[in-house]
């Protein structure tokens, strides 16, 4: 008889799910928060509900791929090109100055430097998976902090390859491997280069025919196969899927077909980066925390304080905007989720004890329970000194400050492009009206993007 096992654990993590999600909404609290405390007491370490993790890792990940994919999706890329300049010099300060603040904090705790370093690479990074989901369900994912947000937090995941490729040196495995660190990330970013390039230039095309068939079920089978496919290849250059999974969505968000997958994929979405969030959680030891809950609450309270406070500083730098820099500074004040692979690649070269990384998974776990609540603080607080200090802000190159901004608003929603629909357009065309079309026939799409 086949080992039914898998299908157990699954019935279990689709149990949890299904009760957390009813439980906070009615408690109107994130449900983010629950699937993490779920995970927390349902895994290994607590309840032992579920003990073996590897199958829910798998179908974590293919969670984490569908989220930051169709998250792409609704991602313009015409919205944060404005920004770049100000994204990438926000990004690079971040991670410098974070970095240099946790060597300096370390310094002093009898740390070597190599080791500051690494403890600075792991709280630099943020978590892209839970920021942007957060901010999709709060429909601010195109608003100027949800713009700064992907911008900066694409940036880090980018830089988790130079990351991994230093911590060899920084464990003195072997010091004489920098030409060699170096040649492998320009493959990696060069590899990159050629599957966004290609991304851009066939896969509308092919949407194009695979959608002429008319045939629903060919076209969602085809668009998991590019997430995944893209995801993979990314892999495969040292990047992380999750990276393949989000440029294919962004790629993918510039043609007449993004509204559509984004339909098709949305149920598949939500029920498997509700099993990633579950998975994150069962990471934690319970019998560790309560006897080390001093040492991981400090620990907490340090890693929140030294990124939003870098982060403040540096967008306030960068874009002078109070508002904007709050908002932004306690989004973003939690672990990454990719800081986990950091932390056991750490350990694996004596970076890390064992002890060390339970008690960094402790305060990161602790720091994305908090993050819904920083976010929904942070929003009040810079409406709060808003007022008190409203300072000159950049706005961006479209000439939009980030108080003016007010997405999917304003225009007329034409039902079909047929006959009448065509009058209508080129009415309100006329008229100076702005409009958006929903059409299902591809050939009709294509001609009203033309129009």
């Amino acid at each position: 008889m086949a080992d039914i096992s898998v299908l157990r654990q699954l019935l279990i993590v689709l149990a949890a799910t299904i009760s957390i999600v009813f439980l906070f909404q009615k408690l109107r609290l994130p449900a983010i928060v629950g699937f993490l405390l779920a995970g927390v007491i349902m895994g290994p370490n607590g309840l032992r509900w579920i003990s073996g993790t590897a199958q829910v890792e798998t179908l974590a990940e293919i969670g984490v791929v569908l989220l930051l994919f169709t998250i792409g999706l609704e991602f313009s890329l015409g919205h944060i090109f404005p920004i770049r300049r100000y994204v990438l010099w926000s990004g690079t300060l971040q991670l410098l100055l974070t970095t240099l603040v946790v060597v300096l904090v370390s310094a002093p705790l009898g740390y070597p430097l190599e080791v500051g370093i690494f403890y600075g690479f792991l709280v630099s990074l943020s978590s892209t998976a839970i920021v942007l989901k957060i901010y999709n369900d709060r429909g601010e994912i195109d608003a100027p902090q949800g713009r700064w947000a992907a911008g900066i937090l694409l940036f880090q995941d980018l830089c988790i390859v130079p990351m991994m490729l230093v911590v060899p040196v920084l464990g003195q495995s072997d010091r004489d491997s920098y030409l060699l660190i170096g040649w492998a990330l320009v493959k990696a970013l060069a590899f990159l280069g050629i599957i966004v390039l290609a991304a851009r230039r066939l896969l509308p095309w092919i949407l194009g025919q695979v959608a002429l068939l008319r045939n629903r079920e060919l076209f969602i089978l085809f668009v998991i196969f590019v997430c995944l496919g893209t995801a993979w290849l990314t892999s495969q250059a040292g990047l992380s899927l999750a990276l393949g999974a989000f440029i294919a969505g962004l790629v993918i968000s510039e043609s007449e077909f993004s509204h559509q997958i984004v339909a098709d994929i949305l149920p598949l979405r939500d029920t498997f980066s509700g099993i990633f969030f579950i998975s994150i959680g069962m990471l934690l030891d319970l019998h560790f925390l309560a006897e080390d809950l001093l040492s991981s609450l400090v620990n907490f309270f340090l890693i929140v304080g030294i990124k939003s406070g870098v982060l403040l500083l540096v967008l306030q730098l960068v874009y002078r905007s109070v508002r904007l820099g709050v908002v932004l500074a306690l989004s973003l004040a939690q672990i990454g989720e990719f800081s986990f692979i950091l932390a056991r690649a750490g350990r694996d070269y004596g970076l890390l004890t064992a002890t060390g990384e339970q008690t960094f998974l402790a305060a990161s776990i602790l720091s994305m329970i908090a993050t819904p609540f920083l976010i929904r603080w942070g929003h009040r607080l810079a409406f709060g000194l808003q007022g008190i200090a409203r300072g000159p802000s950049r706005a961006d190159s479209s000439g939009q400050s980030e108080e003016a901004y007010s997405p999917g608003t304003g225009h007329v929603v034409v039902v079909g492009y047929g006959l009448n629909g065509q009058n209508l357009t080129r009415v309100l065309r006329e008229v100076g009206i702005l409009y958006k079309v929903l059409e299902i026939d591809p050939d009709l799409v294509r001609r009203a993007r033309e129009a």
